[in-house]
């Protein structure tokens, strides 16, 4: 695990990752359309955090390329098992292939 990671947090995502997607993953998120309505039709997404996958959802939906990642394996597979889509464990300072996002 790299310095950067909260510790406590993560911890936390691993140990409440079924329940806290239980209670989140019906949330929209008020800025994800002022977000999308930014890019191109198609475009490839880098959604780091997916948490339950809510906003993966909506952006598949809508016919993004959309790679979501999680930093915590438990929210990771969580989110896997809600789309039938791979999610990656991925901590922020692991991104690599920043252009191709």
């Amino acid at each position: 695990m790299s310095q950067s990671v909260d510790a406590e947090t993560l911890r936390f995502y691993n140990q409440e990752a079924e329940r806290y997607c239980q209670q989140t993953g019906s949330v929209t998120s008020p800025a994800l359309a002022g977000f999308l309505s930014r890019l191109e039709p198609g475009a490839s997404i880098l959604e780091l955090g997916c948490g339950s996958g809510r906003d993966t959802i909506e952006m598949l939906r809508q016919g993004f390329d959309v790679t979501p990642t999680d930093g915590s394996p438990e929210m990771a597979l969580q989110a896997e098992r809600r789309l039938q889509y791979p999610v990656s464990v991925l901590e922020f300072g692991e991104i690599r292939g920043r252009r191709a996002f």
